[in-house]
């Protein structure tokens, strides 16, 4: 079964520190599951890949030829890395115009 994590929680009542950043929910996703370091690349894979599945996303998903030009550009290492080292220096295109950050 797909499990994914994702949060509208953007500094509301619920959770007034929430930022909307999938990174931070997929890092407070190990955290509150208590899951190891071998969960890191799953983590990162549910707020990615699968939500992207889910959502019936297919070849409009994915760094290819064509797709839409809405990326995270940022020095980590590996998805593993991405998760766990939480904020880092990043650029955030949509739709290929720079939406936050710098590159």
């Amino acid at each position: 079964m797909p499990v994914v994590c994702a949060s509208d929680n953007i500094q509301d009542p619920f959770v007034p520190t929430g930022s909307g950043d999938m990174l931070e929910m997929a890092r407070w996703t190990v955290l509150a599951g208590q899951l190891g370091g071998e969960a890191l690349a799953h983590a990162y894979a549910m707020a990615t890949t699968i939500p992207a599945q889910l959502l019936g996303l297919g070849e409009a998903y994915g760094l290819h030829e064509g797709a839409r030009a809405d990326l995270l550009i940022t020095p980590a290492e590996d998805a593993e890395d991405l998760v766990a080292s939480g904020p880092l220096d990043r650029a955030v295109l949509v739709g290929g115009q720079l939406v936050a950050g710098r590159l």
